[in-house]
Order: structure tokens, then C-alpha cells, then sequence
């Protein structure tokens, strides 16, 4: 009598968890997103303009007739801010998402940028909340301060693209999450570095440099009174996170407004 043989249960490999703030309905939340900036942003016909990299997709908030600015690899849809005689800000808002049903919100980052013109304006400044590592040591959300005006932009040691080649060239990208903020940093080191050796800029005798500014996570809603002591609170649905992209869009118009 011949023995059965067992058979070995074949392993699927296992699935990446993806992790974020679940959208049942992305188009839906993009569409409240832009409605509630056209209410306190006094937008014309906000909509998004989007960058598909595999599953992963970057989406922007522009107005009808949209404005770029110089960004960090490429130029960026902007909403105006702030027009004045001498000085204006842009506000780009960025919506990083991996595609799927349901979608995952990985992260939201408005960027402000402050100049004469949208040619010549710089980043000074961004708020991030970023929901893939809800442990993170960097409090969510938060401030990332830059400081413009020391030295010649980035934007200018990096071959310029319009938004449909960049769009394009990013479609065949494999970096994805972090390692992309790391490629950039070090591509940004490499740049400061051989301006300062061929005299263009002074290294810095004291204080922080650009790079190390931009890299402190400013805390915006801690709950440090608490017991708990956290400093990152729970988005709990899309309904928070729209208006909290609408609300600190109008907090930082109005600081603007402040200070001019």
C-alpha cells in the first residue's frame, strides 16, 4: 500500500501594508478640498492637476488659469496668496496618495513662497502632516522652515522642466516614500558644496545652514498638557483633513497680511 504523500501549501508572497488615511472616494475628497479653498481662498475654479507614478499619485490644488513656481526639481502649480507691489506669496498644496480601492492619503504639504514675482519667489517656508508613520518621532503636523535669499535657488542648478515633462519623467520613477526626500538632500549638499568651493557663496561662521533649517520638524498641534504627552493627534477621517488644508491655507494668508 502505497504511503500518501503530503503536499507542500504553496506561500503567496505577502502584501506591503499600506498605510495613511483611507479615501473611499478620492475624487470626492479632492473635489471638497478645492470647493473649501475657493470659499475662504476666494479661488475663481480651484481644481487638481495630478502626477501618476505606478500606484503612487501627487496631486495639486490650481486655480483656472494656473501659475507656477520654481520648486526644488521642478515648477509647481500655485495659488496666490498675497499680491503686493514689492512682495507676493504663492501657496502650492501638494496631496501625496497611493492609488488603490480604497485609496491611501499619505500626505499633505503646503508650501509657501514668498518674492516680486513667481519667477524669482522661494520656498520659506511649509506645513506637512504626514500619515504613513503615525509613531514618528517628528511631531504631525508640522513646520519646516527654510531660508531663502543666501545663496542662488536650487531650482537653478537643476535642469528646468515644464509640468508635462516632469510629469512624464515621473511616470517611470521607482523611488518612492523616503528615499526620494534622501536623493534630493544629498543632490542638494552636492550643489552647496561646489558653489562654496569655487567662491560663489561663503560657508556659514555661525548658526544653521538652508539644509539644516529645513530639516527641523516645527511641532503645530501637540498635546504635550496632556498626561499621554503625545505630539502627533489622530486624523480620524477625510472631513479633518480638508479642513485642515483649507484652514492653514487661511492662517497663513493671514499671517502674511500681518506682517506686510
Amino acid at each position: 500500500m502505497m504511503a500518501k504523500r503530503k503536499l507542500k501549501k504553496s506561500r503567496s508572497p505577502s502584501k506591503v501594508q499600506v498605510v495613511g488615511l483611507i479615501l473611499d472616494d478620492a475624487n470626492d475628497f479632492f473635489k471638497r478640498v478645492c470647493s473649501e479653498l475657493k470659499k475662504c481662498l476666494g479661488l475663481s475654479y480651484p481644481r487638481t492637476q495630478s502626477i501618476c507614478m505606478g500606484t503612487r499619485e501627487l496631486r495639486y490644488i490650481c486655480d483656472s488659469n494656473p501659475v507656477y513656481v520654481s520648486g526644488s526639481e521642478k515648477p509647481l502649480p500655485a495659488l496666490p496668496l498675497y499680491v503686493g507691489e514689492m512682495q507676493s506669496v504663492w501657496l502650492v498644496i501638494e496631496v501625496e496618495c497611493e492609488g488603490g480601492r480604497p485609496a491611501m492619503l499619505q500626505q499633505v504639504s503646503l508650501k509657501a513662497h514668498q518674492g516680486p514675482t513667481t519667477e524669482t519667489a522661494e520656498l520659506c517656508f511649509r506645513a506637512e502632516w504626514d500619515l504613513r508613520d503615525p509613531g514618528s518621532q517628528h511631531a504631525q503636523p508640522h513646520w519646516n522652515v527654510h531660508v531663502p535669499g543666501l545663496a542662488p535657488s536650487i531650482a537653478t542648478l537643476i535642469p528646468q522642466f515644464d509640468f508635462d515633462q516632469f510629469a512624464a519623467q515621473q511616470r517611470q520613477d521607482t523611488f518612492v516614500g523616503f528615499t526620494a526626500e534622501k536623493e534630493y538632500l544629498e543632490i542638494e549638499a552636492t550643489h552647496w558644496a561646489s558653489l562654496s568651493s569655487v567662491g560663489s557663496i561663503q560657508p556659514a561662521t555661525c548658526g544653521f545652514t538652508p539644509d539644516q533649517m529645513h530639516r527641523f520638524h516645527f511641532a503645530m498641534a501637540v498635546g504635550w498638557q496632556d498626561p499621554s504627552g503625545g505630539h502627533s493627534p489622530i486624523m480620524e477621517n477625510p472631513d479633518q483633513m480638508v479642513q485642515w488644508i483649507a484652514k492653514c491655507a487661511t492662517y497663513v494668508r493671514s499671517q502674511f497680511v500681518f506682517m506686510m
